[in-house]
């Protein structure tokens, strides 16, 4: 099992912007630097194979937020760093996503092998 603390992802509806093309929003290009540099540090490893995942978050404020939106950008993270292979669904088998209490303005994922 792998847990790794993150900051806070933004939304799944802002991640890219439309300007010719598809290409990333420059609020999702700083999140996934920072996020990328701590997890770094982090060390985690990686895990082959199946995996399921929980994604905890700490919201940066008391907003009304849909939790599924805030999935997107940490679970490509993971793949873009090596700690998952993959995150279609013959990798990722399950996905928890749930609000926490703890430090505002984090993401805690953990992941851990699938059942077989």
């Amino acid at each position: 099992m792998i847990t790794v603390s993150l900051p806070f992802p933004p939304s799944g509806h802002t991640l890219f912007k439309r300007q010719g093309g598809k290409s990333m929003s420059a609020t999702y290009r700083a999140w996934r630097d920072e996020a990328g540099w701590l997890l770094k540090q982090q060390r985690p490893g990686s895990i082959i194979g199946r995996v399921d995942l929980v994604v905890e978050l700490v919201a940066p404020d008391s907003r009304a937020r849909d939790a599924d939106n805030y999935n997107k950008a940490p679970i490509d993270l993971l793949v873009a760093h090596g700690v998952i292979e993959a995150d279609d669904r013959r990798i990722v088998r399950e996905i928890t996503t749930r609000w926490i209490d703890g430090v505002a303005g984090t993401c805690i994922v953990t992941i851990q092998k699938a059942a077989a």
